[in-house]
């Protein structure tokens, strides 16, 4: 099983999985991993030992959203959030159980621009013993993204600084690469299987303006810094390096990985010169099964409609 399918839990486990630890509660229905839920479980993660992500069943985000959502199923929903690095359990719950007060004691963490809207956040509170407030990052709401996206003004940004790289890596070094614009479930099995290969993941991302040369002038949908900073909150995931241009040459030919993990959506002929580097030092380039029906191409088609 993988590492991010032990994470999600029924409520009954949670006092064996607590195991007398501090508890920090989010609660959402994380229909994307944007900035401003991705925000709220890093400051979850620096006020208690365990991050506890209750994710809203489909009926609940059907039933305060409307427009069609929630844009995948609640288990998808909830694979996506295990799958972050300060996400230690992963409930369903709807905002009128009594599953809030199953999980007391905790600390609740919230957005507070959004609280008006938010089915979760008089439950949650109710049965806090604190309440930390997160600020929103402007323009990441689910809904203000749909606008952005639907008004064409990408990319997104935000004044977030990209995660700090370590100086060296641990061996065997694996890399992959991608423009990794909204992260989807597609993305996160992907890097899981790369991750597998070897000790440490870094991901080589597309800089802004080789995404839009490649992807067109509506791409990115999020700038460099947020997506930078979403992989890097990846378990999977060791470090995040840019690089401009329409190959990753310089930046492989730099770290000198063992191993070049393609999806299986890529264009051998692309893909050649990558191939002929990586072994050169006697590296090897591998190829990992996508999801079929899961790009971010696709998942920008189901949000505008």
């Amino acid at each position: 099983m993988a590492t991010s399918s032990k994470k999600i839990i029924t409520p009954d486990q949670f006092v064996e999985q607590q195991d007398g630890r501090t508890v920090a509660v989010v609660a959402g229905s994380f229909d994307l991993l944007q900035p401003g839920n991705l925000k709220a479980v890093r400051t979850a993660a620096l006020h208690a030992d365990l991050v506890c992500v209750i994710v809203e069943p489909d009926e609940s985000v059907s039933g305060h959203t409307g427009n069609g959502r929630p844009r995948h199923t609640v288990d998808e929903r909830m694979e996506c959030v295990a799958h972050l690095r300060d996400a230690a359990l992963v409930i369903e719950g709807a905002p009128g159980s009594e599953l809030f007060a199953q999980l007391a004691p905790y600390t609740f963490v919230h957005c507070k621009e959004l609280r008006d809207a938010d089915p979760c956040f008089e439950p949650a509170q109710a049965h806090a013993d604190a309440v930390v407030e997160v600020g929103l990052v402007e323009g990441c709401s689910t809904e203000m993204i749909l606008q952005s996206l639907r008004a064409g003004h990408t990319p997104i940004s935000a004044d977030i600084a990209p995660p700090v790289q370590a100086a060296e890596h641990a061996r065997p070094l694996i890399t992959v690469n991608g423009c990794f614009d909204i992260l989807h479930i597609g993305h996160l099995r992907f890097l899981e299987q790369a991750a597998g290969q070897g000790r440490e993941l870094v991901v080589l991302i597309n800089d802004d303006e080789s995404v839009r040369a490649y992807k067109g002038d509506k791409r990115p949908i999020f700038s460099l810094p947020l997506r930078s900073n979403a992989l890097a909150m990846l378990e999977t995931v060791a470090g995040v390096r840019p690089f401009s241009g329409d190959d990753p040459l310089e930046l492989i030919k730099e770290l000198r990985p063992e191993i070049h993990v393609k999806g299986g959506s890529y264009e051998a002929d692309r893909v050649k010169q990558e191939k002929e580097l990586v072994e050169s030092w006697g590296g090897k380039l591998m190829t990992c099964e996508i999801v079929e029906g899961r790009s971010t191409s696709n998942t920008i088609e189901a949000l505008m409609k």
